[in-house]
C-alpha cells in the first residue's frame, strides 16, 4: 500500500494482522507533469506515479493502483 501526502510518499507493507512502514520518498522538485510525478528514496530509487500506476526507474514493470478513502486503522496506529 503507498500513501502519496505533501510531498512525501510512504509505502506500508500490510498483511491480515499489521501494517509495517516501509520504504518512503520525497518528491523530487520540478519534475513530473501535471498527472505523473516523481519521487526518490534515501537509496536512489525513482519512483513515478501517475493516476492508477506506480513505476520503479529501471524496472520492466508497473504497479497497478487504485484509491482508498484511508489508511486502514491497523497503519494508522504503525
Amino acid at each position: 500500500m503507498l500513501r502519496v501526502e505533501s510531498g512525501r510518499l510512504q509505502e506500508y507493507q500490510v498483511t491480515g494482522i499489521s501494517c509495517l512502514p516501509g520504504a518512503s520518498a520525497r518528491r523530487v522538485p520540478d519534475s513530473g507533469s501535471s498527472t505523473a510525478f516523481r519521487y526518490a528514496t534515501e537509496d536512489g530509487e525513482v519512483l513515478t506515479v501517475r493516476p492508477g500506476s506506480v513505476h520503479v526507474e529501471g524496472s520492466v514493470g508497473v504497479r497497478a493502483t487504485c484509491p482508498l478513502a484511508a489508511l486502514p486503522e491497523r497503519c494508522r496506529e504503525a
